[in-house]
């Protein structure tokens, strides 16, 4: 279940493997209308995996994502 925060997109708990690598390890994000965020790392950190997970193109093994409070998982 989304948490009530507000927020109109969220990644919460989310853990990614590609290849044998564990990619995204957990993290939480919420983001709210008007908001603007960056999302910045070194390469292989996640960044794009973050972005596809969050536009519905790759699956999370662990944690879901909502948009609109809608699990797109």
């Amino acid at each position: 279940m989304a948490s009530d925060n507000g927020a109109i997109i969220s990644l919460e708990n989310v853990e990614k493997e590609l290849g044998g690598k564990r990619v995204l390890r957990g993290p939480s994000i919420y983001i709210e209308k008007g908001e603007s965020v960056v999302i910045v790392g070194g390469s292989g950190e996640g960044k794009s995996v973050t972005l596809k997970q969050l536009r519905g193109l790759m699956k999370p093994v662990r944690g879901h994502v909502y948009a609109m409070r809608e699990d797109l998982c």
